[in-house]
């Protein structure tokens, strides 16, 4: 028998809501979801797959795995979005969201119940900044720890859903999954997920989503 629970969690919905869609992840069924979120975690550029770096351990049997700086956990920017070229970033783009919100799903492996809880939290929409996009750099203007901070990257665009920011001293950089939605809005998504797992007990899969939209002004 196959169970599923589907649990949001926000302070607001409505347009807090809508802000966290634009998103594909694995079927609320035991017998499907492992190979969609192996479809899903593998569904990135190897330019952006070592960008991420992962910790892991066990302790009393319990297995832990923690990855940063990824395009993707098990769920991810939705591929069907529009892509994007050079040409389309070109100009100067305001946020007008932003935000982080995290996705669990949890199997129990005796009973093959899932639940799947969303929660929403510093979603913001009133944002200082902006982002300038030439044929090769990116300059970025946002306020970081209450200061008013500018960077400027050489970025390249990937197989039109995928950006990569050049570091300018570590041998790897940044990445994130990048689409338009309706409007001619900009989508950028930096994830980090985690992975607890007790043998032939429970499962558990977390995707912490650090979203941007923009609007193009200039």
């Amino acid at each position: 028998m196959i169970s599923a629970l589907f649990i949001v969690k926000l302070n607001m919905f409505g347009q807090e809501e809508k802000f966290s869609e634009y998103l594909t992840m694995p079927r609320l069924d035991t017998n499907y979801w492992s190979i969609d979120a192996d479809a899903i975690f593998t569904f990135r550029p190897n330019k952006t797959a070592e960008c991420t770096f992962c910790f892991s351990s066990t302790k009393d049997a319990v297995f832990t795995k923690s990855c940063f700086n990824s395009v993707s956990g098990h769920v991810k920017l939705d591929t069907n979005l529009e892509g994007l070229t050079v040409s389309k970033l070109f100009g100067e783009w305001k946020p007008i969201e932003g935000g982080v919100f995290e996705i669990f799903d949890s199997i129990h492996v005796e009973s093959g119940i899932i639940n799947r809880t969303k929660i929403i939290h510093d979603y913001k929409n009133d944002i200082w900044g902006k982002v300038i996009f030439s044929d090769k750099t990116i300059i970025i203007e946002a306020r970081e720890n209450g200061k008013n901070k500018k960077k400027k990257r050489k970025y390249k665009l990937i197989d039109s859903k995928h950006i990569y920011l050049n570091k300018p001293i570590s041998s790897h950089g940044n990445s994130a999954s990048i689409s338009l939605i309706e409007n001619g809005m900009l989508i950028m998504d930096r994830s980090v997920y985690s992975i607890t797992q007790k043998f032939e007990h429970y499962f558990v899969f977390r995707t912490n989503v650090t979203r941007t939209i923009l609007q193009k002004i200039k």
